[in-house]
């Protein structure tokens, strides 16, 4: 389901982002590899990267269900 889901979203985000919606991925991005230089658990800022990219879809339903299932979806 998770690769299912992903890949279609970062297809459609590629094609469909605002530059608001990059700068919130980079940002996310950058919290991502902030948390996991300095050893820390990086579940949340991983999640948050992934939502960012199901909100650059511009599709609410992949938002949606990406906050649906919450960190969870993240091994």
């Amino acid at each position: 389901l998770r690769i299912g889901v992903e890949t279609e979203a970062a297809a459609l985000a590629a094609v469909r982002r605002t530059d608001a919606d990059l700068a919130r991925m980079r940002s996310a991005l950058g919290a991502f590899m902030g948390a996991l230089e300095a050893g820390r658990d990086a579940v949340g800022a991983d999640f948050q990267f992934h939502l960012e990219i199901a909100r650059a879809t511009q599709n609410q339903h992949f938002a949606d269900l990406m906050a649906t299932l919450g960190a969870t979806i993240i091994p």
